[in-house]
């Protein structure tokens, strides 16, 4: 979830639970947050399945898309002035679950590799 950790001297970012679910109830392993990123300017990101070549969804992927700004400070970025735009998206990013060497669970990110693939020629793109 998008959380705005800026009282406590955390991150403005995305804040996530690991834990156990029982089909009904979610049990968490801690009562506290993990953090999926430490900076101030990954928000309001939301996450897609990743698909193989057949349209199947892998289910040990998810990608991540976020924002790149801060409340603080979003009328005042030097893009505004420059180039007529506020804030941008980040780079998609893969989301994986995994285990540190003492057992615990943590979301590992990554930036996605190229896609292989596209629905238009590239010499498309510019029209």
């Amino acid at each position: 979830m998008s959380a705005n950790g800026k009282a406590a001297g955390l991150p403005h970012t995305y804040a996530y639970w690991t834990g156990t679910f029982d089909g009904a109830s979610f049990t968490a392993d801690a009562a506290e947050p993990q953090w999926l990123d430490h900076g101030f300017d990954w928000y309001g990101a939301v996450t897609f399945e990743r698909r193989d070549a057949r349209g199947r969804i892998d289910p040990r992927v998810r990608h991540a898309i976020g924002w790149l700004n801060n409340w603080d400070y979003a009328d005042t970025t030097p893009t505004i002035d420059t180039d007529g735009f506020n804030g941008t998206d980040s780079v998609v990013r893969e989301i994986r679950l995994r285990r540190s060497p003492s057992g615990a669970r943590y979301l590992a990110s990554q930036p996605s590799p190229p896609s292989t693939t596209t629905s238009r020629a590239p010499s498309a793109w510019a029209t």
